[in-house]
């Protein structure tokens, strides 16, 4: 039982089409890493603003910042005053519905929704939704969660 394999021992030879289909694999690969090192590196941004945002609304409502052992319990409420009024001064917007937005040239480059931040003992815990719109559009954008923790 002979099996046609005249595609295989053709003479025209399919060279064009291979490289045609090998450049298609290449570049896909390549926006496919472009992409990920784009969501990847907003995701370190955002994380290191939040961070630092978070880090000095803490000591910003310390009763003495040069000697912390006086108070280990900072009030929930100024926190939050303090970590808001930070991220505005650190360029992001809030949202009627409470989404945080950072934007650079008039473009989103990412937002934080569902902000929230609760007080256990000596720690203050930041949990959130980072959005991530991609390069080629904000029609797909990238949900990660964050959760981070400041202590005195």
């Amino acid at each position: 039982m002979k099996r046609d394999l005249t595609w295989f021992r053709r003479r025209h030879g399919s060279a064009s089409l291979w490289t045609f289909f090998i450049a298609a694999i290449l570049i896909s690969f390549s926006i496919l890493i472009y992409t990920g090192m784009t969501v990847q590196s907003k995701y370190q941004l955002a994380i290191t603003e939040i961070e630092r945002a978070a880090h000095v609304a803490l000591d910003a409502n310390l009763i003495n910042p040069m000697v912390r052992d006086i108070q280990l319990v900072v009030p929930i409420t100024d926190v939050k005053t303090s970590f808001e009024a930070n991220l505005r001064n650190a360029g992001f917007l809030l949202s009627g519905d409470g989404t945080w937005l950072r934007q650079m040239d008039d473009r989103v480059v990412y937002s934080i929704h569902s902000c929230s931040m609760i007080q256990n003992g000596d720690q203050y815990v930041l949990t959130a939704t980072l959005q991530i719109p991609m390069p080629w559009g904000p029609l797909a954008p990238v949900n990660l969660p964050i959760r981070t923790t400041v202590q005195i």
